[in-house]
């Protein structure tokens, strides 16, 4: 089954831009009045503001129609990775913010688990959440030996921080939205699969025709096409468009050209189970591309050391050891670096901390 037409862009009208500020300028109140200051606000009215924002944007800007296991993970892993981000900013006793940091990378963690990356799982908790979450601690209790100042109990300009972070987080779920938009190819996937259930020729081509009537090209067609190709020939056309307009998709190129030879042997496709086959090929190629929006592969010219690139039939190419040779060969410096600031971090603690007297014990 199709879907229904697209809606406009939540970008493209006053109206769905005004839908789409409101929940981060609730935010930005929320989080102006939970800040830490000498004489704080309610919390608890704060609080309920600020999960209003956050369940207004998702409701606004979510679009999950499929109801999956996958689609609720993820809302929560992001919802808690929010609120807990929101806690670390908020919270005047630096231990406990850095105990919601800690939520906040599990939470990402638990995103990298949807995407199916179990390294960069294990890797951000033992490297934030075990290293870096404990060094900042371990500074703290050399640091503050003799408690808390009055500076620590207040936000430094907190308009002028909140304000700019909401337009920082505004300036980017712009551009995300605007270059991102996954909706067009949802559709045209779901158009593909829906043309290759049908059972008649006929069938097929008035599914594809329909789709496109829904959803239109990207851009105009030209005079001859528009000419000599019927609503389900044009189908191809804007598919191609769309697929063009994949930002990232490392696979854009190929079926690009194959939607290219589609575009000229359509017409004379009669053939069911064919037709059926190739549709469902196309599907699966629509959809890895979707699913790679977004993804920047490595250039082919970039130097890399031969250590980092294991042969085609290598059975090493899928563990993690070609990754550790690559961070101790191209990549040892930025690692080395990332080491040496820790251990300054530690002697500046020490340091600072100095020698307890007899009194502070």
């Amino acid at each position: 089954m199709i879907r229904e037409p697209l809606a406009a862009s939540p970008w493209s009208s006053a109206t769905a831009v005004i839908g789409v500020a409101a929940p981060l300028l609730l935010g930005m109140a929320a989080l102006y009045l939970l800040l830490p200051r000498p004489r704080p606000f309610r919390t608890l009215p704060s609080a309920l503001v600020g999960l209003g924002a956050l369940g207004w944007a998702g409701g606004t800007w979510l679009a999950l129609p499929s109801g999956s296991i996958e689609d609720v993970l993820f809302v929560g892993f992001a919802g808690l990775a929010v609120i807990a981000g929101a806690l670390l900013v908020t919270q005047a006793n630096a231990a406990r913010a850095a105990l919601a940091f800690a939520i906040v990378v599990l939470s990402s963690s638990g995103l990298f688990l949807l995407l199916a990356a179990p390294f960069l799982l294990a890797a951000t908790i033992i490297v934030y959440a075990g290293a870096i979450i404990v060094t900042f601690l371990f500074v703290l209790m050399l640091a503050q030996q003799e408690g808390w100042s009055s500076a620590d109990r207040r936000s430094r300009e907190p308009l002028l921080s909140v304000v700019a972070g909401t337009v920082l987080l505004g300036a980017l779920l712009f551009v995300a939205k605007a270059t991102y938009d996954t909706r067009p190819l949802d559709h045209l996937v779901a158009a593909l699969e829906a043309a290759a259930g049908q059972s008649s020729a006929d069938a097929i081509r008035q599914t594809l025709g329909t789709a496109y009537r829904q959803l239109g090209p990207r851009t105009p067609l030209k005079p001859e096409e528009e000419q000599r190709l019927g609503d389900d020939g044009k189908f191809f056309v804007a598919l191609r468009q769309y697929v063009q307009a994949a930002r990232g998709a490392s696979e854009r190129d190929a079926l690009d050209r194959e939607l290219e030879v589609m575009e000229f042997e359509w017409r004379e496709l009669e053939h069911v189970p064919l037709m059926q086959g190739r549709l469902k090929e196309l599907a699966r190629a629509v959809a890895r591309v979707r699913d790679g929006m977004g993804t920047v592969p490595l250039p082919a010219e970039v130097p890399r050391s031969p250590l980092s690139l294991p042969a085609p039939g290598d059975p090493e190419r899928e563990t993690v050891a070609p990754l550790g040779r690559a961070l101790l060969t191209d990549f040892l410096l930025p690692i080395e670096l990332g080491g040496a600031l820790l251990l300054v971090a530690t002697v500046g603690a020490v340091v600072i901390a100095g020698r307890r007297t007899e009194g502070a014990r």
